[in-house]
């Protein structure tokens, strides 16, 4: 991963974990495919770790009724970053017990 030795690894998510923190819009969609299957709507989760134990890339990929696939890669780690607030509808709360890693 970026010209650097990475680990992959690769799970299969349910549905809870899945929708969890979605908006209710997206959960909404995922909720209606998955009573269409009548089951927990195949995801994928797949990470690259390097060397120091960053994960470098994150991939989910949902193949249901259609294909989807999200890629997200990580680099200049330590590099400030300046980010803007979401807006109050793309912002779901959480409390302990519902992310895992508050449980």
């Amino acid at each position: 991963m970026n010209d650097a030795a990475a680990v992959h690894y690769r799970g299969a998510v349910d549905h809870a974990t899945a929708t969890l923190r979605m908006t209710t819009k997206t959960r909404q969609g995922l909720d209606e495919v998955r009573e269409k299957l009548g089951d927990d709507v195949p995801v994928y989760a797949d990470v690259w770790v390097d060397g120091k134990g960053r994960a470098v890339q994150v991939r989910l990929s949902y193949f249901g009724g259609m294909k989807a696939v999200t890629t997200m890669t990580l680099s200049d780690f330590g590099t400030p970053v300046k980010a803007e607030a979401p807006s109050a509808e793309e912002v779901v709360p959480v409390t302990a017990g519902e992310d895992v890693l508050l449980a």
